[in-house]
């Protein structure tokens, strides 16, 4: 006696294997684009500067700020002002700007010691402080 010959598999199965070996490779390459997508995103997230208090730099006083680079120990940021001077550290500044119209904030985080890479820079509007106005009384 010989072997029972097997059953040819139905197109309907073959279509369905077919079908979720596909799926299943599809399924597979969307999750490794979203991974690198997710993994370049934070390495070129940009820096965020916050003026703390007002809008626009004032010059002749103090213009607290606040920096922070999304992966980036605030540590490790480097701010300079353009126009202006900082003072501070760990993402908490105070910016005195020089006359002028506009001053330029730029961040740079330290990869190594003593080598930076710049992360972003912004720029703002400077503005004078109005002359105060007397008055007396209810006026």
């Amino acid at each position: 006696m010989g072997a029972k010959p097997e059953k040819p598999e139905s197109k309907d199965k073959k279509l369905t294997k077919l079908t979720m070996k596909n799926l299943t490779k599809m399924n597979i390459i969307i999750l490794l684009i979203m991974f690198y997508a997710q993994t370049f995103a934070q390495t070129s997230a940009p820096a965020v500067i916050s003026l703390d208090k007002m809008k626009v730099f004032y010059s002749g006083i103090d213009n607290p700020i606040t920096v922070a680079a999304p992966g980036v120990d605030n540590d490790r940021l480097h701010v300079i002002v353009k126009n202006g001077n900082i003072t501070g550290s760990n993402g908490k500044y105070i910016v005195r700007v020089n006359e002028g119209s506009e001053s330029v904030v730029e961040i740079s985080s330290e990869t190594k010691p003593g080598e930076y890479k710049k992360i972003g820079s912004e720029t703002f509007k400077v503005k004078n402080i109005p002359d105060p106005l007397p008055c007396r009384g209810n006026n």
